[in-house]
């Protein structure tokens, strides 16, 4: 089991005010369900009706990429944040089969600390 408090949301290296933000997206029942890292040890939880539509759109495209990573075979919170395909550089990457690494905008991870639902 990896250890979620681990990981953190930092900063893009290329694009200003852009954070990777790590995020756990699990399918339950009829349902996603997802865990966003929103801040050091701070966690915000959704469903598909509250998640919010920016989150949504990059799971979305991350999605449409192969999701086998060779170069990560065990999760390490050092090695996540490295994207080994250009192409996803600027959108998000998918570590395995529910972590993933979200390339999101200031505003959109500062409403997710405010707003978010704080308990899953």
């Amino acid at each position: 089991m990896i250890n979620r408090s681990a990981f953190v949301p930092i900063r893009h290296q290329h694009l200003e005010m852009y954070y990777r933000v790590p995020a756990w997206v699990a399918r339950e029942e009829d349902e996603y369900k997802y865990t966003i890292c929103v801040a050091e040890n701070v966690h915000r939880y959704y469903n598909d009706e509250t998640v919010p539509r920016e989150v949504k759109a990059v799971v979305t495209m991350v999605n449409a990429f192969p999701h086998d990573n060779p170069f990560l075979r065990i999760v390490e919170p050092v090695h996540v944040y490295v994207c080994h395909n250009p192409k996803q550089e600027e959108i998000g990457w998918r570590i395995d089969d529910k972590l993933y690494i979200l390339v999101l905008h200031h505003s959109c991870l500062e409403n997710m600390y405010i707003t978010g639902v704080v308990d899953g």
